[in-house]
């Protein structure tokens, strides 16, 4: 949806989307001096506040308990909420006081976060690792069951191929070897 803004009946300016014109730059002026966005009431700012401070006080106890995913989820919650009750509060005190439990509240959740994530990478390296380690044994173990397959098949006086003793020549019979008929 797009809102057609008119200034003393001016519509002078560049074209916007859907050829809508928009008003020139002197027309902008004099609505950013008239026009001041509505701050919320003081109750809200107040409930935002509380909301926030209550998500914090949740995200330590779940910290606190090892449970990082769920804490780290309500740092995020609480730090929008806090940063909605410091851009709108007046006293400047209090503004600075909840900055302060925002930053504090911000650099937790990223530490947090730093930690999720080299564990997960840790964890990811192991199972890689893991998983070389199970393919390595595998081709070994193959490559040894197949020699064993291997040896089986061998007649019993048969000397294996990599055994030191060199293959000795059964005894020749009395009879030569009959010549092959072509």
């Amino acid at each position: 949806s797009i809102i057609i803004i008119t200034v003393n009946c001016e519509l002078v300016g560049r074209v916007g989307v859907g050829g809508i014109r928009l008003p020139s730059k002197k027309a902008r002026a004099r609505m950013s001096e008239h026009f001041v966005a509505p701050s919320p009431q003081p109750a809200v700012v107040k409930r935002f506040l509380l909301e926030g401070v209550s998500h914090v006080r949740d995200a330590v106890k779940l910290d606190r308990q090892r449970h990082y995913k769920k804490a780290l989820a309500m740092y995020k919650l609480a730090s929008e909420k806090l940063m909605f009750a410091a851009k709108y509060q007046k006293k400047p005190h209090l503004k600075q006081l909840i900055q302060r439990k925002l930053l504090q509240c911000m650099s937790r959740a990223d530490r947090i976060h730093k930690t999720m994530l080299s564990r997960t990478r840790l964890q990811a390296a192991k199972k890689k690792k893991e998983a070389a380690e199970a393919a390595r044994h595998k081709r070994t173990s193959a490559a040894g069951a197949a020699a064993a397959a291997a040896k089986a098949r061998r007649r019993p006086n048969q000397a294996s191929p990599h055994s030191s003793t060199e293959h000795q020549p059964k005894p020749s019979s009395s009879h030569p070897p009959q010549p092959s008929s072509y």
